[in-house]
């Protein structure tokens, strides 16, 4: 794993990451490898991440992120490619409001990439897995009515122009949705 940052200056900074890994494992794999084989195969993986960050204002912090990853894996290699835009705005300690936009294009589940989704707090996994090609879209609002009480708005879409199913998916018959939508509030009071 190689990973640089830069700060240009106060404002403006800039990250690079490339992560080289093999694996062998057949169960990872199962959406390429035929049902009935038990072959164990070996891949390599290479994922790439430019990010880049800027300050606006005082209030206002922008985010792009590319994200590419290829995978070789019996002689095929899958690629997968994102871009990202996370918008900040945050007043002080008491008000904020993100703004996260998401388009990626996977080949197969291997290729999958992940995104930081900030969460509420006390929730579930922050980092989120994507594949198949489509955009994802979440916005939140965090406000600190007092020091002992605050809220917790959060609204997501994802959207799948094209799916990609999983072999574990196809066994369970489970087939996934093209459009997911998620509502959360959190009311936090601190005694």
């Amino acid at each position: 794993m190689i990973h640089i940052n830069y700060a240009l200056d106060r404002r403006t900074q800039y990250m690079l990451q490339f992560v080289h890994r093999t694996v062998r494992d057949h169960n990872m794999h199962q959406n390429i490898i035929e049902e009935n084989t038990t072959k164990i195969s070996k891949a390599n993986q290479n994922k790439f991440k430019l990010h880049a960050s800027y300050k606006i204002t005082n209030t206002w912090k922008t985010n792009i992120a590319i994200q590419y990853t290829n995978c070789m894996l019996l002689g095929h290699t899958n690629h997968g490619y994102s871009l990202s835009s996370t918008q900040q705005w945050k007043r002080q300690e008491n008000l904020q409001f993100d703004l996260q936009i998401h388009y990626f294009q996977t080949e197969n589940f291997i290729t999958r990439l992940y995104f930081y989704e900030p969460n509420s707090m006390f929730s579930d996994n922050k980092f989120k897995s994507y594949y198949g090609t489509g955009m994802a879209f979440m916005g939140s609002a965090r406000w600190k009515l007092l020091h002992w009480m605050s809220w917790n708005i959060q609204y997501k879409l994802k959207h799948l122009f094209r799916r990609v199913i999983r072999m574990e998916e196809v066994e369970k018959r489970i087939m996934p949705l093209r459009t997911v939508h998620s509502i959360g509030i959190q009311w936090i009071v601190r005694f």
